[in-house]
């Protein structure tokens, strides 16, 4: 167990939720060969404040808010998501897989390894999406430790 990153979560968490801080660690540490897991906790905390049955304005599902026309993306591209329906996102291992996999999906199709690009692209095209990601990222690295 990452201590930092523990840390991290519980600071970001309400009290009531504490609770769930060792399940997101458990993911951030699960993924951090694809994302730096200070920027995967504040990628999570900015979609959806890390709540699993999260629902956007536009019907996304999930910690990282998947859409429908994502999950359609991610059926045409990787065999272990025909089927899924965006419910499924509500749990949180297959929530944060779908926005990896799909983020992954925008750097391909943007030809550019850039997690910045694919961020603002994920995002819709804002511009300031990545930097405030980025920029929680850094504040909880700074407080909490752990490699940039």
């Amino acid at each position: 167990m990452n201590a930092h990153l523990l840390a991290a979560a519980l600071s970001l968490l309400p009290v009531k939720r504490h609770h769930e801080a060792q399940a997101i660690v458990d993911v951030l540490e699960r993924n951090a060969h694809t994302i730096d897991p200070y920027t995967l906790l504040a990628w999570g905390w900015r979609e959806s404040r890390w709540d699993a049955r999260a629902v956007g304005k536009h019907g996304e599902r999930g910690v990282l808010q998947v859409g429908q026309r994502a999950l359609i993306d991610l059926r045409k591209r990787f065999t272990h998501w025909k089927g899924e329906r965006l419910a499924q996102f509500a749990r949180l291992d297959e929530g944060v897989a779908a926005g990896l996999d799909y983020l992954e999906l925008m750097r391909k199709r943007l030809h550019s390894p850039s997690l910045e690009r694919a961020l603002k692209h994920y995002n819709s095209g804002s511009p300031d999406y990545y930097q405030h990601i980025q920029n929680l990222a850094d504040d909880l690295r700074s407080k909490f430790g752990g490699e940039p």
